[in-house]
């Protein structure tokens, strides 16, 4: 569980980061915070009007309960920024699933709903890969909710070499 304490803390600490110290990388990316274990990206879409955000790091921590707990969809609302709901809806098996999610946001914005097909994989480089889209015709809309109708959220996890008995995870 401590774990995902850390990540929700470094995940809500990028949302808060400021704007500052901002410099151009390859493809496009603007470095928006940097720490000594973490990168904080931005760039514009080719799809949307909303940026991309890209997380870089590496964290010390046990490859199988980050998995885990990326997985326990269950359990968003406890530790993902403003998730009030979160519900696996439907399990292909143990690496294809749809989960729903919704987020409560401050006024004036609406609160938003979004629904997940979420497929992972182990890459012949040996990294655990996720891609997900949404999903939004799965369930009917609810008026008082603006429904997500694009989100591709994509992560890749690497195990390094062991520390104690943890292992560093590679955020790519």
């Amino acid at each position: 569980m401590y774990y995902i304490k850390e990540l929700a803390i470094i995940l809500i600490f990028f949302s808060f980061s400021s704007l500052f110290n901002v410099s151009m990388t390859q493809d496009g990316w603007t470095l928006i915070s940097s720490d000594k274990k973490t990168d904080l990206d931005t760039r514009l879409s080719d799809e949307s009007e909303i940026k991309e955000v890209k997380i870089e790091g590496t964290f010390s921590a046990d490859i199988t309960s980050v998995i885990t707990a990326l997985n326990d969809v269950n359990n968003y609302k406890k530790w993902v920024y403003k998730c009030v709901v979160s519900e696996k809806l439907d399990e292909l098996d143990i690496n294809q699933y749809k989960y729903y999610v919704q987020t409560d946001l401050p006024f004036p914005l609406d609160d938003r709903d979004l629904i997940v097909y979420t497929t992972q994989w182990i890459g012949k480089d040996n990294i655990w890969h996720s891609r997900s889209l949404a999903y939004p015709y799965f369930l009917p809309e609810n008026d008082k909710l603006v429904r997500i109708k694009n989100s591709i959220p994509t992560g890749k996890l690497k195990k390094s070499m062991p520390i104690r008995s943890n292992s560093n995870i590679l955020l790519l």
